[in-house]
């Protein structure tokens, strides 16, 4: 093999390792909402609270709700 042909071997390698980096830790452009709302969040934690009047049943089930994601993240917390 020449010199030339392993250079342009290694760049095209290059590039393909570059491309399926990026793809392989999630810098797609599908999640940038998500993050941003969830960096807002995190910033600004009330800015995320609902203030509206709830629908009958539905707070029952937002606290619920709430009471389950916290159990699970501190098992999860205690299990680190």
């Amino acid at each position: 093999m020449s010199i030339q042909m392993l250079s342009r071997f290694g760049i095209a390698a290059c590039l393909v390792a570059l491309v399926s980096g990026c793809s392989f830790f999630g810098h797609s452009s599908d999640d940038h909402g998500a993050a941003a709302y969830s960096s807002e969040c995190r910033s600004n934690p009330k800015s995320c609270q609902y203030e509206g009047h709830y629908e009958p049943g539905e707070e029952n089930y937002a606290v619920q709700e709430a009471k389950r994601l916290n159990e699970a993240q501190s098992a999860r917390l205690r299990s680190w």
